[in-house]
């Protein structure tokens, strides 16, 4: 029971869709639009409505004009095969679904020529139908039956139409020689196969009773009247003149003929086998072929099918060169169907040399466009290239005035337009993938597809009379527009950082990985028409990074390691990016692209970092006053040890030394002389500090000198008495006897001179021992032998990484900087140079004396005093 209420369910969703369908195509037929049904069919019957595609249908009515014909048969679901095969079988078209239908586009997504004069009324299989009916009327005499066979499936026709179309001609021809014998004159012009003649001739002798059916004769006879209709419409607005009047008579008007003419196509539309008279029909038809002779007569293209419908014709059947199983190959005996069309049948529609050029470009490029198969690029470049040459010659002989060479050449104004139409659908459709090609290049040959896309747009550009500039402009707006998109695509996919320093890194790296790609792979397909594709791709990429970065170095406080990593990845992105742009721009031909290669202009980090450097410096060295007077505080002045006479403070300060000049160059960024010599002008205090710290602690030399004894007037005997008197006293003669100290007889030590304790400066007199002065001198002889080595070491490495600067510029092409200063404030001498491994003395590092006081702007003298 579940099955069966399912099934119940399922038709009435079927049913409900189907309603929803004929209340679309009412409405559209409402609004004067037209659904055309297969052969066969008066309304649209249950199967076709399940197998139209109702998303499509939709798309189709939306684009399509209000008053346009829509076939249905466009519009059916590739996986209703049995249905199209059901289709197909009444309609006489071939079961054969495109091979192009399986890619990614299908036909109704193919480019289109936007010309007015190309909107001819027809739906494609109308035009496809009368391409065939033209072709058999012409081209099939004496030609081989698998070459007929295979343009018959190229126009989805299958071997009972077209057995039913030859029969009908033939009886065309018949009837017309039999009038020819009873009038003596043919009725018809020698082109009436291959203009409106031929709709006529069939609407007026073709009968039901020719078909096996009622309804495919009203199939064929809608057909040929709506073709009929629409082309008379269009010569009608192409051109039209009022035929000489009559005295007494007005003239009727192009809307009053097109009227009689409608009203006579209406009283030929008979829908129903018993509603045929053919009395009645013969002389509708013949009311058909006075009002269409009326009209003919008032238009500048006469019999002759419109331009716009002749071009398609042409379009159609120059289609036919492809084959279907291998889509970027030609049909077997390609070059005699060309050859048959050129010679048979382009003289008759009035298909020009130069229509036929731009046909045969349109086709291929179209093909391609479908397919988007790579053989068919070269080929498509090729006759592209032909249309521009011919394009410019004609351009030439305009320009020199030759009109009689280009009327005699066949060149009319409708045909150089269709030239320049297939150069502007070629530009849109060409340039809409250039505009993004990292990204939209995938699904039609990715990077080596490039090339020959460029030159396709170049050649098409030129048959539309562009000069190189505007071709370069072109180039130059590609290459702008698609870097920029590929590079915000890159960065979103990062995603943003809480850190502007670590979006500022993968910025850097992002631009030198697109940077590279567009070198070594992009920027090579626009070598041909734009030779400075790759320094411009490198220019954009510039202007983009400065944009973020400038406002970035604006901000910058403090020197902390995400921010270093950040000017390091900057600093290496610039010279790679502004190199080669530097190089190109002098001698670049295309104007814009020089003017954005000469505006290119250095960031020019060092300056920008200037203050941030100094203000990182004087923190560091603002600390080192407070370090040396703790230092002298704890100071013992105790040798280090027998081979290391220096105290453990001057050890210390020459660690604090080092330290310092590792974490100055350990930033790796550009250090500008007048940071380096603060830097140094910090070490330098720092050593008077300590060098005063000592000297403070000596004081004055005077200090230490003994006091000598005042010379005495005393006698000798009393000398001696006095000496014999104290000669008992305790600690003579070794040691002086303590103040006030008497004699076993009373008598007093007599004072010479001031005992030593009791001078002011005792204590510290007393403290300086002979140990602790010598570990003083051998401390500020200690610092005295490291810091001129270092302060030599230092300038020495400034000239090393100068000039490797100055190599780095050169083969980067000389970035222009827009920094007025000069010699080592204009580059960054410590860029790359690691010289945190602790082997200051080793090497030509910071102790090694190199003998050499050449600073090179760099104060690093010595300790002052």
């Amino acid at each position: 029971m579940s099955h069966i209420t399912r099934e119940k369910d399922r038709e009435c969703l079927l049913d409900e869709r189907r309603r929803l369908l004929e209340y679309v195509l009412e409405a559209y037929k409402a609004k004067g639009g037209r659904a055309q049904l297969p052969i066969g069919m008066n309304s649209a019957e249950a199967w076709l409505l399940d197998a139209v595609d109702v998303q499509a249908l939709l798309a189709g009515l939306h684009h399509s004009k209000a008053a346009g014909t829509l076939d249905l048969l466009q519009y059916v679901r590739k996986a209703s095969s049995r249905t199209i095969t059901s289709e197909a079988a009444v309609s006489g078209r071939s079961s054969r679904r495109d091979s192009y239908l399986d890619g990614e586009e299908s036909e109704r997504d193919a480019p289109m020529l936007n010309l007015p004069q190309l909107n001819t009324g027809l739906s494609e299989s109308e035009i496809k139908d009368l391409a065939y009916l033209v072709f058999a009327c012409n081209c099939t005499k004496g030609v081989d039956e698998d070459l007929l066979h295979t343009v018959r499936s190229q126009l989805d026709v299958d071997e009972s139409r077209a057995a039913e179309v030859g029969r009908l001609l033939g009886m065309v021809n018949n009837t017309l020689q039999t009038m020819q014998q009873t009038t003596g004159q043919l009725p018809v012009s020698k082109q009436w196969t291959a203009n409106l003649e031929l709709p006529v001739c069939l609407l007026g002798t073709v009968l039901p009773k020719d078909f096996n059916r009622f309804r495919s004769f009203v199939v064929w006879r809608d057909t040929l009247s709506h073709v009929l209709l629409a082309s008379l419409a269009q010569s009608v607005r192409d051109g039209w003149s009022l035929p000489p009047q009559q005295s007494g008579v007005h003239a009727p008007t192009a809307q009053q003929l097109m009227a009689r003419l409608k009203a006579a196509l209406r009283r030929c539309d008979v829908r129903d086998a018993d509603d045929f008279d053919e009395f009645e029909y013969q002389d509708a038809s013949k009311a058909v072929g006075q009002h269409t002779y009326a009209l003919v007569k008032c238009t500048s293209a006469g019999w002759r099918f419109p331009w716009g419908l002749r071009v398609r014709l042409c379009e159609m059947l120059l289609r036919g060169v492809f084959d279907t199983l291998d889509e970027s190959s030609y049909i077997d005996g390609a070059d005699e169907y060309l050859k048959l069309l050129q010679e048979r049948l382009w003289p008759l529609l009035g298909i020009s040399h130069a229509m036929h050029n731009a046909g045969f470009a349109w086709i291929h490029f179209r093909q391609f466009v479908v397919t988007r198969h790579p053989g068919l690029l070269a080929k498509t470049k090729t006759l592209l290239k032909r249309l521009a040459q011919m394009s410019r010659q004609e351009s030439n002989k305009s320009n020199q005035g030759s009109a009689t060479a280009t009327s005699a050449a066949g060149t009319s104004s409708e045909d150089t337009a269709l030239t320049r139409e297939v150069g502007s659908a070629v530009i849109d459709w060409i340039a809409e993938r250039l505009s993004d090609y990292h990204a939209k290049l995938g699904g039609v040959g990715g990077p080596e597809a490039l090339p020959g896309l460029v030159d396709m747009l170049a050649f098409a550009a030129v048959s539309r009379g562009a000069s190189e500039q505007d071709i370069g402009d072109m180039m130059a707006a590609a290459v702008r527009s698609s870097v920029d998109q590929e590079l915000q695509r890159r960065l979103s996919a990062e995603g943003p950082f809480d850190d502007e320093a670590d979006n500022i890194t993968a910025l850097c790296g992002t631009i030198v990985t697109l940077a590279r790609e567009q070198l070594d792979t992009w920027a090579r397909g626009f070598s041909c028409q734009l030779l400075e594709a790759a320094p411009l791709s490198l220019a954009v990429l510039h202007e983009a990074a400065g944009a973020r970065i400038l406002p970035w170095l604006g901000t910058i406080i403090t020197l902390d390691d995400d921010t270093c990593k950040a000017l390091q990845a900057a600093m290496d992105l610039e010279p790679m990016l502004l190199g080669p742009v530097t190089s190109a721009a002098p001698g670049c031909q295309h104007p814009a692209t020089r003017k954005t290669l000469m505006s290119a202009r250095s960031w020019d980090i060092p300056t920008q970092l200037q203050p941030v450097l100094a203000a990182w410096v004087d923190k560091q060295i603002s600390g080192f006053s407070v370090w040396v007077d703790r230092q002298l505080q704890q100071e013992n002045w105790e040798p280090l040890g027998d081979r290391q006479p220096h105290s453990g403070s001057a050890r210390e300060l020459r660690r604090i030394v080092m330290e310092s000049l590792e974490a100055l160059f350990d930033l790796g960024l550009p250090l500008p002389a007048a940071i380096v010599s603060m830097h140094m002008e910090g070490i330098d205090n720092m050593m008077h500090r300590y060098l005063q710290g000592i000297v403070s602690r000596l004081g004055s030399w005077q200090d230490m000198i003994p006091i000598i004894p005042p010379l005495s007037r005393f006698k000798r005997e009393v000398a001696v008495k006095q000496e014999e008197a104290e000669s008992g006293m305790t600690g003579l003669p070794e040691r002086l006897p303590p103040v006030g100290a008497m004699s076993r007889k009373g008598v007093p030590f007599m004072e010479s001179v001031k005992r030593v304790e009791q001078e002011p400066c005792f204590n510290r007199i007393a403290d300086l021992t002979s140990q602790v002065l010598v570990v003083m001198m051998a401390s500020l002889g200690y610092l005295l032998d490291t810091l001129q080595p270092i302060a030599t070491a230092v300038a020495e490495k400034w000239r090393e990484e100068q000039r490797r600067s100055s190599a780095h510029n050169s083969s980067s092409g000389g970035a222009r900087n827009t920094s007025s200063n000069g010699g080592a404030d204009s580059g960054n001498p410590f860029i790359g140079r690691s010289i945190s491994d602790g082997r200051w003395g080793s090497g030509g590092g910071l102790g090694e004396d190199v003998g050499n006081n050449n600073n090179d702007g760099v104060n690093t003298q010595g300790i002052r005093g």
